[in-house]
């Protein structure tokens, strides 16, 4: 969900002065800060609208049961 400079920014594993000076970094530039954010929850919002992924499973449990009914037909076929 990270894209580092876009949605958030990220630092090196297990090493607290990397994070201390990313920390730093926001609270030194406002803007920065409220860019990650409003980035990072936009992004949230695109991924994870409900009424989109409803309609997205929708199709596919369509898709799945269209192909069980086609299979249930080719099996009729081919007996």
């Amino acid at each position: 969900m990270i894209v580092d400079g876009e949605t958030g920014m990220i630092v090196p594993e297990r090493d607290p002065k990397a994070l201390a000076a990313m920390i730093d970094r926001v609270f030194d530039t406002p803007s920065l800060g409220r860019d990650l954010s409003r980035r990072g929850r936009a992004l949230v919002e695109e991924r994870f609208d409900a009424r989109k992924n409803t309609a997205l499973l929708r199709q596919v449990f369509a898709r799945a049961q269209s192909a069980r009914s086609l299979e249930s037909v080719c099996e009729g076929v081919a007996s």
